[in-house]
């Protein structure tokens, strides 16, 4: 009886773990007038394992320029902080991540806003994005969409 019960726990386990799809990182965008862009950055999926977040944008540097970066409702909520690195001109990295065992939640993990420089607004203007994700331990996680592109528009 009990190695029966025990079968049926492994396989209920198994069920509910392949059940799960990988969680997913998106980049959109949203325009607030006047050539400045909002990037929200969402966690959507079974993001029950994601304790931090890491991207990766790559621009134009003669046409964009980094005018900061915020965490979002899903991040604040879990007691996370975002910080920003420059990088190379045209490349920033944005962290999300805290000194606490909390996970992130699905939703708007960190808003990053771009701005158009003088001169360069009829420019063809897009972000190339990397994400990253780790779980409570440190390890890196697989995610559903790792990479793309955001047209601004």
């Amino acid at each position: 009886m009990l190695k029966l019960m025990g079968t049926s726990a492994a396989l209920l386990l198994c069920a509910v773990v392949t059940a799960h799809a990988a969680p997913s990182l998106k980049a959109t965008t949203t325009t607030s007038g006047g050539g400045i862009y909002t990037v929200p950055i969402t966690l959507y999926g079974d993001s029950t394992a994601i304790a931090a977040v890491g991207v990766e944008l790559t621009y134009d540097p003669k046409v964009l320029e980094a005018a900061g970066a915020a965490a979002g409702p899903a991040a604040t909520v879990a007691g996370k902080q975002v910080v920003v690195t420059p990088g190379d001109k045209g490349h920033l990295t944005v962290g999300v991540f805290g000194m606490n065992a909390n996970k992130l939640m699905d939703g708007v993990v960190a808003t990053v806003t771009f701005r158009v420089k003088p001169g360069q607004e009829q420019a063809a203007k897009s972000l190339n994005y990397l994400f990253s994700a780790s779980t409570l331990a440190g390890d890196d996680l697989t995610l559903e969409q790792t990479k793309g592109t955001v047209i601004l528009e």
